[in-house]
């Protein structure tokens, strides 16, 4: 059999052809678009949109306002010379010292813990346990 001489594959009348589910698809995505550019052209849109920018303004010129007066106030001048100090202790590496120091510390701490609570049966790390059985 050649190739023009094959059967057209159409489709079964059980079913609706293959062209009508594509053709309701784009129908679909049509209708889509039209709805979302109506929400998105609608008036309650932009009266939502004003208010919302509206209020970020506001909450702006609050924080804005009462950052200044933080500033402004003793405990923000003194938390403003803590911070410059604390920047320069991090450059100079005071910082990490001491972050170094109170780690090694609490470890030493932990382990020596843990040591004490596990008994003599349980292994430590680089030799034997004080029992073996």
């Amino acid at each position: 059999m050649d190739e023009t001489s094959e059967p057209k594959r159409e489709s079964s009348t059980e079913g609706a052809p293959e062209g009508e589910v594509t053709e309701e698809f784009r129908r679909l995505g049509d209708n889509l678009k039209e709805i979302l550019r109506a929400v998105w052209e609608s008036a309650e849109r932009r009266k939502l949109q004003n208010e919302i920018q509206a209020g970020l303004a506001e909450l702006e010129a609050s924080l804005n306002k009462t950052a200044q007066e933080i500033r402004e106030s003793r405990t923000g001048q003194r938390l403003e010379t803590e911070l410059k100090d604390f920047s320069s202790r991090v450059r100079t590496g005071e910082v990490e010292t001491e972050l170094r120091e109170n780690l090694l510390s609490l470890l030493r701490e932990v382990n020596s813990k843990l040591e004490k609570s596990s008994g003599p049966t349980s292994e430590r790390p680089g030799g034997s346990s004080k029992q073996e059985g």
